[in-house]
């Protein structure tokens, strides 16, 4: 069931509180349409718990994206005091809160976009042992790449790439210093000869990842999830490449994915 309040109503909840992820709502919505109408969901606390559970474990760990007052957030919903949730999204940053059978706000949470993607495993983490950046197109956007150190600046690529193009499996790189950062990547040194793919997973197409994902296990394929809609595929050689290409492709052409190749040349 789902009713709707307006975001002054949302102000009129925040009033009395000091928490760091009500301070920073209430900042936001100052500046906003305080008319616009959002969604408030009736809710059943132990179906979510699971979920939240994991992003707290995650974000404790310092994966994913920067979240605050989620620790108080799960609390809530294990005690199954909650009624109500909504969300509000300002700019880069989502605010997740919880309402009591009376409409009081007991827990908020907000969750700010990463501003690097990272591998929560990767596939040669067992080889690794250092942790390097690599920039993205995107302004201040970055990829952290697991790696072997092999010389004082030069690393083995010890994932497989999300969002990086002409960059695999093992290759070997350079990195130098970088807007504050010490190991950003700056150039490859060797190629392994693997190849990269990445299968994206629209909603309509999400029921098929389970046989796709066996398909690919069957032609010997390695593969990371950045996300439940994306999955980075490596392929060892040029023929096992042509094999997950045609795959992929196949399937791609049955509307089951969509893909691309990491490599721009």
């Amino acid at each position: 069931m789902t009713r709707y309040m307006n975001r002054s109503a949302v102000l009129s909840l925040l009033r009395d509180r000091s928490d760091e992820p009500s301070r920073t709502l209430a900042a936001a919505l100052r500046g906003a349409d305080q008319t616009e109408m959002l969604p408030v969901t009736t809710i059943v606390p132990a179906e979510l718990v699971a979920t939240y559970e994991v992003r707290l474990r995650r974000s404790e760990a310092g994966e994913g994206p920067k979240t605050v007052g989620l620790s108080q957030f799960v609390a809530c919903l294990r005690l199954g005091n909650a009624t109500e949730m909504f969300s509000i999204t300002i700019a880069d940053t989502a605010w997740i809160g919880l309402l009591d059978a009376n409409g009081v706000l007991i827990a908020l949470t907000c969750v700010t976009k990463n501003s690097t993607a990272v591998h929560p495993e990767p596939i040669w983490r067992h080889r690794s042992d250092f942790i390097i950046r690599a920039a993205l197109p995107e302004p201040g956007r970055f990829e952290q790449l697991w790696s072997r150190k092999v010389g004082d600046d030069t690393f083995e690529i010890c994932c497989i790439p999300f969002f990086l193009y002409d960059l695999a499996l093992g290759d070997v790189v350079q990195t130098s210093p970088h807007d504050g950062r010490e190991y950003v990547l700056s150039r490859v040194l060797e190629q392994s000869g693997r190849y990269v793919f990445r299968a994206h997973f629209e909603p309509s197409m999400r029921r098929f990842r389970d046989d796709i994902t066996a398909g690919l296990e069957e032609l010997g394929a390695l593969m990371e999830w950045s996300s439940p809609t994306l999955v980075a595929v490596d392929a060892h050689s040029p023929a096992h490449a042509r094999q997950i290409a045609g795959f992929l492709r196949e399937r791609s052409e049955q509307g089951q994915l969509m893909y691309e190749t990491g490599h721009t040349a």
